[in-house]
């Protein structure tokens, strides 16, 4: 029997690492640490739940975040051989959402993709690590203002975590 956990929450946790690791060397760093906030996350589930061995996990990355998805992959699969056999040969199944945001004046609708052409190389450094400063950087295409919500592709999700309970 494998049932399925859903949550429905941001790493409010990872926000807290990107803004602290990412000065430090090494591209990869806060991949790694999103990685190992991902499994510990889906281990205080899983505990919760009184789950005897997780299977399978599924991710949500929002776009906003801009990882290095290959980064992520190995300090995912390092943090899931360093967490020991609740979690060993654990599936992990990750989807990229695009990231969607929504003036507050005008009401327009524009793609990341939109925003990042207007943004130079060390702008776009910022947004990477610190996705908070995007409203610093990114304008409404339609009335030029900084006033904006990320309607979607913010923030990395664990949506499901399945395995097996306790008898």
């Amino acid at each position: 029997m494998f049932p399925s956990i859903s949550l429905g929450g941001v790493f409010r946790n990872a926000l807290l690492l990107e803004w602290t690791l990412g000065n430090l060397p090494g591209a990869d760093m806060h991949e790694y640490a999103l990685a190992e906030s991902v499994i510990a996350s889906a281990i205080k589930t899983a505990r919760e739940q009184k789950m005897t061995k997780v299977s399978s996990i599924s991710l949500r990355i929002g776009e906003l975040q801009q990882m290095d998805l290959e980064a992520f992959r190995m300090g995912l699969t390092v943090s899931i051989q360093n967490a020991g056999p609740l979690v060993s040969g654990l599936d992990v199944r990750m989807e990229t959402e695009g990231a969607v945001f929504e003036c507050r004046v005008c009401r327009r609708q524009w793609t990341y993709a939109e925003a990042k052409a207007g943004l130079g190389a060390e702008e776009a450094e910022f947004v990477h690590f610190i996705p908070e400063v995007a409203h610093s950087f990114i304008r409404c295409p339609g009335c030029h203002g900084p006033d904006f919500s990320v309607v979607r592709g913010r923030g990395v999700w664990l949506d499901t975590v399945q395995g097996e309970r306790e008898s």
